[in-house]
């Protein structure tokens, strides 16, 4: 059966995320699957960002990985979707970033993402279990270290049991020099 605007209506419920593999496109040439918004969101500031749910859960396909992309008309209508990516293993509901210049309301029902997949594949990957935690969760972040007169920059990570981490810079101040010793005039 088809709702309004040619989409679903088992993508139109408003009860429980459906797994993408049970999402349909719009039509037989639409690239992407319409991520629809699970509930009203208001945006009162300009330059807020919403994460907001939608009405699809993972986990995807199995060797497609999902592009979070905006749909055509979301800048029209004063909506702006960062893009993001939707692993494979990923199991929660999949969210979207939206954010606008203007206070207004983003209502339910309405989709200004969609999910396009693709193949990939990633060689010698970790096999380890997946959640629903997203952006960016196995990402602990960057610290710095200061020893002596060294400042060294780390970029730490964990793949979920183990940390990795890797040296990203090392900077020694010259002392008494000037300040075009510093940058490379």
């Amino acid at each position: 059966m088809i709702c309004k605007k040619g989409v679903p209506s088992a993508i139109q419920s408003h009860g429980a995320a459906k797994p993408v593999s049970q999402l349909r496109a719009a039509t037989t040439g639409s690239a992407g699957l319409d991520l629809i918004m699970q509930q009203d969101t208001e945006f009162t500031l300009p330059g807020e960002v919403h994460v907001v749910e939608t009405q699809a859960k993972g986990p995807l396909p199995a060797g497609m990985v999902g592009h979070v992309l905006p749909r055509s008309h979301a800048g029209r209508k004063g909506f702006f979707v960062i893009p993001g990516v939707i692993d494979p293993d990923y199991q929660g509901i999949i969210k979207v970033q939206v954010w606008t210049n203007l206070p207004q309301t983003l209502p339910r029902d309405q989709s200004v993402a969609q999910l396009i997949l693709v193949p990939y594949s990633v060689p010698g990957a970790v096999q380890q279990e997946r959640g629903d935690a997203g952006f960016g969760s196995t990402l602990i972040g960057l610290t710095t270290t200061v020893t002596g007169t060294q400042n060294t920059l780390y970029y730490i990570w964990t793949d979920g049991m183990d940390c990795t981490t890797q040296q990203v810079s090392q900077m020694t101040p010259k002392l008494g020099g000037e300040m075009s010793d510093y940058a490379g005039g």
